[in-house]
């Protein structure tokens, strides 16, 4: 029987749970605690609660997808990490016997240590020989490009082959040259290390070194002081070794050894086989002046191979001598003309001069020495035609007689064969005639042509044209008349045209009928010009009178060359063809190309027309196809009770023209008005109609449905605010400014009105001072929560703030991990009483305190706190939608914790909700589709696109929003809509987060990772480098490697050279006492004028006076009196690592998750005491030594380091 309370035959209410599918109230009525739309229901993953298997809100169990670090659990399994401690699970460390975190095999790889031999991996760093291969780690090899094993550099030393010059040994056995340095590092081989390497062949000599005495050690004789090398062992010199040496002055030759030949080197003319040395200490030939008897002289430098020698010179035969006579006695004889010999004044043998003239052929200085009279080059002469002497058979001077060139008129002649003219009259050429019978004077065909005579005929010689009587010469002779021949000859009726056997004439030549002509029209003997009436196809015409484009356009069927040659357009085959809807013109009916008219397809949009009919789009203004605007619009989904102001978002597209007028219905009987916001005074459903109307007077319509009700919801407010706090779109989340600042709700629960409930939900990993409670409108703003009588708050960092409160249920203090914190204000009476209500670590909440406020004014929700990271740090749930935004707590665990610290009315009083409670239908999350992930170049447009659809809503795209998480927090780069878009202007990472959001605010999000990919530019120097964002004051040292700092405001200066996919390292060093000024690391976009709360750019940053910070928030301290401080960055992952150095040890690691683009360095400064010239901050990229060593102070904290580079840049790293 169904009785007393229960929601069932005996369950629910105050028995035991009701089975699923039984009617319910609330979740304790069921057995699976959970009541959804008054119905119970099964456990699910996403139902927003702890409840069937899980072991924290919806994960854990076997059931459930493992939950992040710091939820509960029971067993490794039900954590992402695979570890579970004291009931949470544990983050993942190199220590926890559980492959997970960025580890490649179980606590090894990734950012712990390297793996050994035979572990997984997926890169090389993951493996302690350096050695990744199809993702095992492996043995070193001599060949794997990785220093490991024995090898004291890369693939070489130890028992791989030796290493070059400049890499790192042991002993000289791990050196090709075999010589290690003192400070462990290969040497170049040396003349003078006493050893036998390099290119020498013996002990420091041979090779490049100095030649090797005899008897060293040499593989060619370039090795040997003597230059010969022999069974590898340098040999003594000798006279036959082929190789200059000894006493020798060249090659087995002078000295003590045979003369030297021509050519060869030599100390004197005793080492030279012509006994002449020159000064260059060469042998050199014998010469005719060298003022020595040799080679063949028959006296000093004459006779032999030399010139003459005088008479009384010393002499072998004639030739030796000047007179040519040399006398037994072997002495050089006085001339004579009977000598048989060409000497003394003698032009020849015995002739010429003062002997006897010579006869032809024989030597001669003039014609006096020559039997012809005629002396030519030196040789008495024959009798020539050209020697100016009449001679041999001539009858004139040089000409007649047969042998010689005609004589001209008047010389001398025997017959008409000595003349020119060819004419001998009395022994004397006579002058050419027209008459003589013979082709002279200028006549080009006898007795014809050259001008002074008649043309000549067919045949005759000609000199040009007028040479003959046809008017055409061709190769000097009169050609006949020809069609060709440029001359109007022949029966040519114009020039090489007409007459029948030329070509037609053209317009304007001779003619004598219509034949002549090319335009077949002959008129008074002159060809015409083609005409478009002339009844002949002729001209440019393609047909008779037609085409061609002077003439009118051929009808179908006409010839034609082209389609403009028709009156259709279209020529196929030489012939005009009738239109059709398929031949790419527009012609026949048709009111554009192929479309249009009566039998032709409707036209597109920009087409002509006549009629709406022709029109694809049933639209023709002005002669044009045009097409509809497209009607659209949005509002946002109701977030207050009526009366309630809307706004709508016109989302309308223009077709053709531009939209002139936009109206809306808005439903509740006022018809169209312009208005975009309408105010409802009444809760209802209600049809809003959006009508557009374009400038060509076209309209079109769009629908959407909203719904007013009576309920209010509760967010933070908009005007009850410190400047600087932010609040997320639903007006839930909140994000504090860097010094403390509060918000309180826009709703009050009253005195005396009931009990109610709210919880807020710490968003961030680190709790400090900052939390979420209740507050009269009294408490300032930037108090904490519960500083005063006036409020009373949970602050993250561990504790209930109770100020001027009384509290019972043992201490405030809990600890920083606690996440969900519950809130129960029962306002029955005249003061509130507060039930702060914790996790008890299994999901079941209880009451941490109760507290009694000394206040009797209206309570707020409240949250007040400083900045601890760059996102949402904390979020409330006031009971808007307690379907589709739970509570972490349930109802019935609320009731049962405030039961059993002795609140029973307040349990059975309780409102789950702020003031009020409302559950509404389950709402189905939108399905949200997007672009995938993509890779580009930089530079490369990008273009995203998304689509949102929702069960209960229709389509959201509207309603969508983008937002580039790698830019700046106080500035993202957002949008909404369909598409997203912008421009990557350097490589890097742009985590796209797209998000769709229903009318219940139930929200879908996806991210789309865009990846830059190019070349990240590198720089020689590396400097610091004032920017647009540089501030103001700042003074850079000349070398650009140190600045100061004299703005009014903290100022900062970034370097040139950004980090990004690489483990560089860089040192700042403080030239002022410790103050507030820093070095680190900040974003190109960045804002350094000022380095400021308000638009604190993603960065880091080392304080002097002893502070880490991130984002301008404070991460650590530590001690303030060092003056170096390292930042060892490994950007090689996804975000960049950063390991804060300051006297020798690593300070700090940071994991800069909020950076995704190149980072570079930065120092920064408040004023400080320096004077110019003098530098606040000096900073070191590479250039010179560092005063830290990263790679050891890495290595020994744990850190591999071998992918370190020391240095910032590669100018400055090896």
């Amino acid at each position: 029987m169904r009785n007393g309370g229960e929601i069932a035959v005996d369950c629910g209410g105050e028995c035991t749970g009701c089975p699923n599918g039984t009617a319910c109230t609330a979740d304790r009525d069921c057995a699976s605690a959970l009541c959804v739309s008054g119905v119970c229901a099964t456990p699910s993953c996403d139902d927003g609660r702890t409840d069937g298997d899980e072991t924290d809100v919806d994960c854990g169990g076997p059931e459930c997808d493992p939950c992040d670090d710091g939820r509960a659990c029971e067993a490794a399994t039900d954590c992402a990490s695979g570890v579970c401690g004291d009931d949470t699970c544990v983050a993942a460390s190199c220590a926890d016997t559980v492959l997970n975190g960025t580890e490649t095999d179980v606590d090894c790889g990734g950012s712990c240590a390297a793996c050994a031999l035979g572990a997984t991996c997926a890169i090389a760093t993951d493996c302690a020989s350096g050695v990744c291969e199809e993702n095992v780690c492996v043995a070193p090899t001599c060949d794997d490009e990785v220093a490991n094993g024995d090898e004291t550099d890369v693939d070489c030393g130890g028992s791989c082959p030796g290493c070059a010059v400049g890499a790192a040994c042991d002993d000289g056995d791990d050196c090709v040259s075999l010589s290690c340095s003192d400070a462990g590092q290969c040497l170049a081989p040396a003349c003078d290390d006493e050893i036998t390497n390099g290119t020498e062949s013996d002990v420091d000599c041979g090779g490049a070194c100095p030649h090797c005495d005899t008897g060293g050690a040499c593989t060619t004789g370039g090795d040997c002081v003597s230059g010969v090398c022999e069974s590898n062992v340098c040999a003594a010199p000798a006279c036959d070794d082929g190789v200059e040496n000894g006493t020798e002055t060249d090659v087995d030759c002078g000295g003590d050894c045979d003369p030297c030949e021509d050519g060869e080197g030599c100390g004197d003319g005793d080492d030279c086989e012509s006994g002449v040395c020159d000064g260059t200490g060469t042998c050199v030939s014998a010469s005719c002046v060298d003022g020595v008897q040799n080679a063949g002289e028959t006296d000093v430098d004459c006779g032999g191979p030399c010139g003459d020698c005088d008479d009384g010179e010393g002499c072998a035969v004639g030739g030796d001598c000047a007179s040519g006579v040399c006398s037994a006695a072997n002495v050089c004889a006085v001339p004579s003309c009977t000598d048989g010999v060409d000497n003394g004044t003698e032009t020849d043998v015995d002739c010429g001069g003062s002997c006897p003239a010579c006869g032809q052929g024989d030597g001669c200085s003039d014609g006096d020495d020559c039997e012809s009279g005629v002396c030519s080059a030196n040789a008495c002469a024959a009798p020539t035609c050209n020697d100016g002497v009449e001679n041999g058979s001539e009858t004139g001077v040089d000409c007649g007689g047969g042998t010689c060139g005609d004589c001209g008129t008047g010389g001398g002649c025997a017959g008409p064969g000595d003349c020119m003219s060819g004419v001998c009259t009395g022994n004397v050429c006579a002058a050419p005639a027209c008459n003589d019978g013979v082709r002279n004077g200028a006549e080009t065909g006898t007795d014809c042509g050259g001008g002074a005579c008649v043309d000549c005929g067919t045949g005759g010689g000609c000199a040009s044209a007028s040479d003959c009587v046809s008017g055409v010469c061709t190769a000097n002779v009169c050609a006949a008349p020809a069609c060709n021949d440029g001359v109007r000859n022949g029966a040519e009726t114009g020039t090489d045209c007409g007459g029948g056997a030329c070509v037609d004439c053209g317009t304007g030549g001779g003619c004598a009928s219509a034949s002549d002509c090319v335009s077949g029209v002959c008129t008074a003997n002159v060809c015409a010009a083609p005409a478009c009436n002339d009844g002949v196809r002729n001209g440019a015409e393609t047909g008779t009178d037609c085409g061609g484009g002077t003439c009118v356009d051929c009808a179908t069927g006409g010839g034609c060359a082209s389609a403009s040659d028709c009156v259709s357009g279209v020529c196929t085959a030489n012939v005009c063809s009738a239109p059709t809807c398929t031949d790419g013109v527009q012609n026949g009916t048709e009111t554009d190309t192929d479309c249009g008219g009566a039998t032709c397809p409707d036209c597109a949009e920009g087409d002509s027309c006549t009629a709406n009919g022709d029109c694809a789009s049933a639209h023709c203004v002005s002669g044009v196809c045009v097409v509809a605007p497209t009607a659209g619009f949005s509002i946002p989904p109701p977030s207050a009770a009526a009366p309630l102001t809307v706004t709508a978002t016109s989302s309308a597209t223009p077709g053709s023209a531009a939209i002139t007028q936009t109206r809306y219905d808005w439903g509740d009987g006022g018809g169209f008005v312009s208005a975009s916001t309408h105010t409802y005074a009444a809760s209802g459903t209600y049809t809003v109609i959006q009508e557009v109307r374009d400038a060509n007077s076209l309209t079109a319509t769009a629908s959407q449905t909203i719904t007013v009700d009576d309920f209010q919801p509760v967010r933070f407010s908009t005007t009850d605010i410190s400047p600087g706090v932010s609040l997320s779109a639903d007006r839930l989340s909140v994000e504090s400014w860097p010094t403390r600042g509060g918000v309180r709700s826009n709703r009050a629960v009253m005195p005396g009105s009931g009990v109610f409930y709210f919880e807020s939900e710490r968003l961030i990993g680190r709790g400090s001072v900052y939390g979420a409670g209740v507050a009269t409108a009294a408490e300032v703003l930037g108090n904490v929560a519960g500083a005063t009588a006036q409020s009373l708050g949970a602050i993250t960092g561990g504790g209930i703030e109770s100020n001027g409160s009384t509290c019972t249920g043992g201490t405030p203090w809990f600890s920083r991990s606690e996440r969900f914190f519950g809130f129960v204000v029962d306002y029955r009476g005249t003061s509130p009483i507060v039930h702060v209500l914790l996790d008890d670590g299994a999901g079941a909440p209880y009451v941490k305190q109760s507290c009694t406020m000394a206040v009797t004014t209206p309570l707020y929700i409240f949250y007040s706190g400083e900045r601890y990271e760059l996102r949402w740090q904390m979020r409330i749930n006031p009971g808007n939608d307690t379907t589709n935004h739970p509570f972490h707590f349930t109802a019935n665990g609320v009731r049962d914790a405030l039961t059993a610290a002795g609140a029973t009315s307040a349990a059975s009083a309780l409102v789950m909700g702020w003031g009020q409670t409302r559950a509404r239908a389950v709402s189905t999350a939108p399905v949200l589709t997007t672009s995938p992930s993509l890779s580009v170049a930089v530079g490369t447009p990008v273009t995203l696109t998304a689509s949102a659809t929702d069960a209960e809503d229709g389509t959201l795209t509207s309603t969508i929003t983008w937002e580039d998480v790698a830019t700046q927090r106080h500035a993202r780069t957002t949008g909404t809509g369909a598409t997203f878009s912008f421009t990557p202007t350097t490589v890097g990472r742009h985590p796209i987060v797209v998000t769709a959001t229903d009318s219940y605010e139930v929200t879908t999000t996806r991210t789309i990772m865009v990846t830059v990919t190019g070349t990240l530019a590198q720089f020689d120097p590396v400097v610091l480098t004032p920017d647009a964002l540089t501030g103001q004051g700042v003074t850079v040292a000349p070398n650009g490697l140190g600045a100061r700092f004299d703005g009014f405001d903290k100022y900062g200066i970034r370097a040139n050279q950004p980090i990004y996919g690489q483990f560089w390292y860089f040192e700042a060093t403080r030239q002022v006492p410790p103050s507030n000024i820093g070095m680190g690391l900040v974003t190109a976009d960045g804002d350094l004028d000022p380095y400021e709360f308000g638009r604190v750019p993603y960065s880091m940053s080392v304080n002097t006076l002893g502070g880490t910070w991130r984002n301008l928030v404070w991460q650590s301290a530590w001690d303030s009196s060092a003056s170096t401080y390292g930042l060892a960055v490994d950007y090689r992952g996804q975000n960049p690592v950063v390991y804060v150095i300051i006297n020798g040890v690593i300070q700090e690691t940071l994991i800069l998750d909020d950076v995704w683009v190149p980072l570079y360095p930065m120092l920064y400064a408040n004023p400080t005491s320096s004077v110019a010239p003098a530098l606040d901050w000096t900073i070191n990229f590479g250039t010179s030594s560092f005063v830290y060593d990263p790679t050891a102070i890495l290595t020994a904290a744990g850190v591999d380091a071998s992918g370190l580079e020391v240095g910032w840049g590669d100018a400055n790293t090896p």
